[in-house]
């Protein structure tokens, strides 16, 4: 494979790790969401909780924040790095490939676009950390401590048959 072939395939491999984190984003989001109903928990069986998470995996990016923010008030930091991932979400889900184009075919366009995805990584990822870290003190509130995240863990690598 030639240096050309090899930096298509990470502008590849790239932007799909860029969509990967997208989507842990939006899962975090959607965990938030859920997290936000532990106080009434009792209410809820586990059924009602996959069908409500199962809703909101269908919901776009845009409307899963404005879900969140009906629900709990963003710190105004997050709030522009949740706003920022989701426009740049939504510019490499519609528009990236057929606006990057010229750039995809020249060695220094390439060069820029993986600059472009590494630092749209790293934006999914804060985001999806900061988002993180306002919820815990709310989780282990209710509960959801770390150790709990941990056994769980456990408990579905043990259930998959795979080391944790």
């Amino acid at each position: 494979m030639d240096y050309d072939d090899e930096q298509t395939r990470d502008v590849y491999a790239h932007y799909g790790l860029a969509m990967y984190l997208a989507q842990t984003l939006e899962h975090g989001i959607v965990n938030a969401l859920v997290i936000l109903r532990l106080p009434e928990r009792d209410k809820y069986t586990r059924q009602d909780i996959d069908e409500f998470m199962e809703n909101r995996f269908q919901k776009t990016l845009g409307v899963l924040l404005k879900h969140l923010k009906s629900e709990v008030a963003l710190p105004p930091n997050l709030e522009s790095v949740v706003t920022e991932a989701l426009n740049r979400r939504n510019y490499l889900a519609h528009h990236y490939f057929r606006e990057k184009a010229e750039s995809f075919v020249t060695r220094s366009g390439r060069v820029q676009m993986l600059q472009e995805l590494q630092a749209d990584q790293q934006l999914f990822e804060s985001a999806d950390e900061q988002l993180g870290k306002i919820l815990t003190p709310f989780r282990v509130k209710h509960g959801i401590t770390d150790s709990v995240y941990e056994a769980e863990y456990k408990r579905m690598c043990q259930q998959l048959g795979i080391a944790p």
